[in-house]
């Protein structure tokens, strides 16, 4: 036997010795040799993780043209095994015949044998499992079809069968690759045809004489009368056929709906939504439009079309027109111009419009039903607002239009008028307003780069699937990024997280792209920021008359990702894998990187808290004066132009009072949770699953500083939550499985919560005037604070009789080893939970008051040898 590094061209051998292995030619075996090469085929192709799907479905196909069924077969095995050793695929199928599996049977020719095979994997699973057993099933299923085809080839032989051409895919088959043809007259059996018995007469009666008879079976007539019957009823009926056409148009004729005019001189019914991609229009309506209107040419198709029948045949189509069409609907015309039609070989008197002209005309019936669907899908955030997307510049004329609203709005909210110029000049001197996004430029601020933690290996996700109607908006929408230069096609990326599509409630057929970026969210490391703490910062904004809120238009988008951090950030649809450019929402350090960005430009402009107070991409803006409002929105509107920034005109309010920010409701007299929020609470029906409780609950608890004794009037739903959730995750998935019923006691409590949601309390922002006073209290159950503070303190007056507003309130219930406490105990936890959860508030100059209905604990915050920080006199 010849080794096999003999067999090797000797400079190549010298070259791939010294080079790529670093070992001197004299030293290499064959042994060595074999190894090296076996290494080399083992491995991935330009060590890259190839996409296998798209490999097998480029270059993996049947050759239908082989008659020996047989061969042809085993050579489709054969050629798997040949694309796998070429692109390196055997590191990923070696082992997984699952897999195997799917790529031969996904890639079958004819549709019929892939149809075929499927079923017969449905009811043996082992099809799906074992290559052997699979080329069992497709040798024998593709006999079967063969005998078929040969069985309709015959019979197309022996007279033509006419068909109705009804559904159209593009690309190439062979013609021998069609479906198990229907014939006029059969039946199926066990899935063979059978011949069906003829009726015993026709519907109509003999051709000849009308009797309950065949014209063939009636003795008396002759062999030409029964022949001049039959040509006399095929004549009859092709004229009937035609009289429904009208070939030639007259001046000035009005046409029925549901016809269509060809270039105004030819018409004919047409048919909507008929399963066809292209508009179909027959050869012979063409040659009739070409004698009446010889402009219309003919041309070749760069790309054979084929056309499955009804009766199964295939029809190729190899030529189109360019035709103006003139649709007539019920309630008017649709007029299309230079629309292709694929010219077909049939007799049909019939104009099919397809899918693609339907689209232009903005009809997706696929996407409707997707949409009808996939109701029960619910977005993350059910506050974002829809901004749309933009290939143009910015219109100027609308953005001033909707600002001249704006300005409008804010002097009806009591702006003053006379300086109503003043205020548009300000919004108006700087570009930085958009009513959609665009081309705009990212904000000017060095690219964010992302840290990773060490050891970090990238990130892959499995490819997911999509129904049709999200395919193809997810590829719009990633097209339109793409051009807008916001992510890139990136089919080399080592990282890859999977994208989804939710629904967003309340907004009909709108969708909205999300990212699982937590995969890779796990190898990033976090910055070391955090949010502000707005119980505290709405403190600035105290006795501030004059307000603006505004929002920036889709914040992240703005911010440019450092080239080093966007693979990491890429993610993968049906179309692809994308690359962002932007920084992405759902990244670990998103909301903490723009948030540190805007309070850092604020803060070099001298207004962060003085005059500003930014929430991620939500800023209030506030002063005391007119001139002092309208100096502090030159000063921060410059300051976002210098930077790049962009805000959205859809949220924005340019003068109030009582400005809305955050869900809360900011006044001059204090912070309020805004009423629309509360009433969705209050409007809510009764939970029907775990998940539903718990948004309500999580919801109303987010008001809880504002709701007094809301812990014991809520405890039943809470224990009621408690009990639906043991021993399951207590995630949002896993509570929505869990169904819930109520009690009449626990239905009282849901209203009980109802009625302190409707009283929520304006809660006051305190200063070093203000006398500060803690009340706390204790049952055996629970435990409850109140923060008020008296503005105008009167020592004469009793604690009652004080002129009390509300800051703050907490309260809680007993649970575990503390429901054992003594009563002293239990009295005195409220205290040190104020003096520890509250000393923002109370550790001040003036002190604060400490009332409690216990006496014994003055002994035991105050001892006369030490006053601890829990005790403020």
């Amino acid at each position: 036997m010849i080794p096999a590094i003999s067999t090797i061209n000797r400079r190549l051998l010298k070259n791939f010795c010294e080079l790529e292995l670093k070992l001197p030619l004299e030293q290499m075996t064959n042994e060595k040799f074999i190894s090296a090469i076996s290494q080399i085929l083992s491995s991935m192709m330009n060590d890259q993780i190839p996409n296998m799907h798209a490999i097998m479905s480029q270059h993996f196909k049947m050759d239908l043209r082989q008659k020996d069924v047989k061969a042809r077969v085993l050579n489709y095995f054969d050629r798997f095994d040949e694309l796998v050793e070429e692109y390196g695929l055997s590191i990923a199928l070696d082992g997984n015949d699952k897999l195997k599996c799917k790529l031969l049977t996904e890639n079958l020719r004819p549709a019929s044998l892939k149809e075929q095979v499927q079923l017969y994997q449905d009811l043996d699973p082992t099809v799906k499992i074992h290559v052997p057993r699979l080329f069992d099933v497709i040798k024998a299923e593709a006999l079967k079809n063969q005998q078929s085809f040969d069985l309709y080839q015959t019979t197309r032989d022996k007279g033509p069968i006419k068909s109705t051409v009804k559904t159209f895919l593009q690309g190439s088959m062979p013609q021998q690759s069609v479906e198990k043809p229907r014939f006029a007259r059969e039946d199926r059996r066990d899935g063979k045809p059978v011949a069906r018995k003829r009726d015993d007469a026709p519907a109509q009666g003999c051709l000849h004489c009308k009797g309950p008879h065949w014209v063939s079976d009636r003795p008396v007539a002759t062999d030409e009368q029964k022949k001049t019957a039959r040509r006399t009823f095929m004549e009859q009926r092709k004229g009937g056929e035609a009289a429904k056409m009208k070939r030639v148009m007259n001046k000035d004729e009005e046409l029925e709906p549901k016809h269509v005019a060809f270039n105004g001189v030819v018409t004919m019914m047409y048919h909507p939504d008929s399963g066809s991609k292209h508009n179909i229009v027959p050869r012979h309506i063409v040659n009739e439009i070409s004698r009446v209107c010889p402009r219309v040419k003919v041309q070749p198709l760069t790309k054979p079309i084929d056309g499955k029948a009804v009766g199964g045949a295939i029809i190729r189509c190899t030529d189109s027109v360019q035709l103006d069409l003139e649709l007539i609907t019920p309630v008017g015309k649709v007029r299309l111009r230079n629309v292709t039609c694929v010219i077909t070989e049939t007799k049909e008197d019939e104009f099919l419009l397809g899918s693609l002209t339907l689209k232009t005309l903005g009809i997706d019936v696929d996407e409707q039903l997707a949409a009808l669907a996939n109701r029960e899908v619910v977005d993350f955030d059910p506050f974002e607002s829809s901004v749309p997307m933009s290939f143009n510049l910015p219109d100027k004329n609308k953005i001033v239009a909707r600002l001249c609203e704006l300005v409008n709005e804010g002097v009806a909210n009591g702006f003053p008028v006379e300086r109503k110029r003043e205020l548009y000049d300000v919004v108006t001197r700087y570009d930085i307003c958009r009513l959609s996004i665009g081309k705009d430029p990212p904000s000017k601020i060095e690219p964010f780069e992302i840290r990773f933690k060490e050891g970090t290996v990238p990130i892959r996700c499995r490819s997911r699937t999509y129904a049709p109607a999200e395919r193809e908006w997810m590829k719009q929408f990633n097209e339109s990024l793409v051009a807008l230069g916001w992510v890139y096609r990136n089919e080399s990326s080592r990282w890859a997280s999977p994208a989804r599509l939710v629904k967003k409630p309340g907004k009909a057929g709108e969708l909205r792209q999300a990212v699982d970026l937590h995969r890779a969210n796990q190898q990033i490391i976090p910055l070391a920021g955090s949010m502000p703490s707005l119980s505290t910062r709405l403190q600035h904004a105290k006795n501030k008359k004059h307000k603006q809120t505004v929002d920036f238009i889709k914040s992240f988008w703005q911010m440019a990702l450092a080239a080093g951090s966007q693979e990491s950030q890429s993610y993968m649809t049906e179309d692809g894998i994308f690359t962002p450019t932007r920084l992405q929402q759902g990244s670990v350090d998103s909301s903490i990187h723009f948030q540190q960005f805007v309070e850092k430009i604020m803060r070099e402009a001298d207004l962060l808290y003085k005059n500003v107070l930014p929430w991620v991409d939500d800023l209030l803006m506030y002063a005391d004066t007119i001139d002092e409002f309208l100096s502090v929105l030159d000063r921060v509107y410059s300051t976002l132009a210098d930077n790049g920034l962009y805000l959205g005109l859809d949220k924005i309010c340019l003068y109030t009072q009582n400005a809305k920010w955050c869900g809360r409701v900011i006044t001059p007299d204090g912070v309020a949770y805004d009423p629309a929020k509360i009433q969705t609470l209050i409007d809510m029906p009764e939970p029907d699953t775990a998940a539903a409780l718990q948004q309500f609950l999580c919801a109303a608890g987010w008001m809880r500083n504002s709701l007094v004794d809301f812990a014991r009037v809520a405890a039943p739903w809470q224990e009621r939550l408690q009990e639906a959730l043991a021993g399951s995750k207590r995630t949002k998935q896993a509570a929505a499985r869990i169904p819930i019923s109520f009690t009449d006691a626990e239905r009282t409590c849901f209203t009980q919560v109802k009625e302190l949601l409707s009283n929520s309390a304006t809660l006051v922002l305190p200063d070093d005037s203000d006398e500060i006073c803690v009340f706390t209290d204790a049952s055996d159950l629970g435990w409850s604070i109140i923060l008020t503070i008296v503005s105008n303190w009167d020592p004469v007056k009793d604690i009652t009789a004080q002129d009390h507003q509300l800051v703050h309130c907490m309260s809680g219930t007993f649970k575990g080893a503390s429901q054992h406490w003594s009563v002293t105990e239990k009295e005195a936890y409220p205290i040190i939970s104020a003096a520890t959860d509250l000393d923002y508030l109370l550790i001040r100059s003036k002190g604060f008051r400490l009332y409690s209905d216990h006496r014994n604990l003055i002994f035991l915050f105050a001892p006369s040898e030490e006053i601890k920080k829990h005790w403020r006199r």
